[in-house]
Formats: structure tokens, sequence, C-alpha cells
């Protein structure tokens, strides 16, 4: 049996009402700030070696998606960052379907 039909219509029947409350400031949970000198956060990589890698499930059962951040130096100009690129900077791209 299918919960969700049966859930979506009675949502739309009879939907609930939101309820905001304000956003508690003084709460800031377990997070912690790390400073741009502390070594969890240096790079680790040089050139095209990837940084983080990601692997995806598809929507089929027989593919996943693999992708990677290979780290780009930033200038930070303002809020946002730019990468730094010029004209000498070499741009890779390689892509291979497996199957």
């Amino acid at each position: 049996m299918k919960l969700w039909p049966w859930l979506f219509q009675q949502h739309l029947m009879d939907p609930s009402k939101p309820i905001t409350i304000p956003l508690d400031k003084s709460f800031r949970g377990n997070a912690i700030d790390l400073p741009d000198t502390d070594p969890r956060v240096q790079r680790t990589v040089e050139g095209f070696e990837p940084e983080q890698i990601s692997i995806s499930l598809s929507s089929t059962h027989d593919s996943v998606w693999i992708s990677w951040i290979t780290g780009i130096e930033i200038e930070v100009r303002g809020e946002a960052g730019v990468p730094r690129r010029s004209h000498s900077d070499a741009q890779v791209s390689k892509l291979k379907l497996l199957w």
C-alpha cells in the first residue's frame, strides 16, 4: 500500500497552517569557526589532483555520478569570491563514460 498519495490528498483537503517563530540568535550549536591557518582547512594537493570527490546515485540502478573539485585559488573581492584566472592558466576537463 502506498501511503504518500493518501497523505498528499489529506494535506490538500485540510492543510495545516505554518508556524513561524523568531530566530534565537544566542544559539550557535556546537559549530566553531576555523581560522585560515588551521591545518584542517589547508590545501594538501597540487595541480589537477582532486581535493573533494562526490559519488551520487543516479535515477537508474546501474549508474552513478562522480564529480570532483580540483581547487582553484580564490581572490576575495568584496563579498564575492572571484576565481583567479589569467590567460596563462590551463583549463582541463576530462570526461569518460564507463559501462
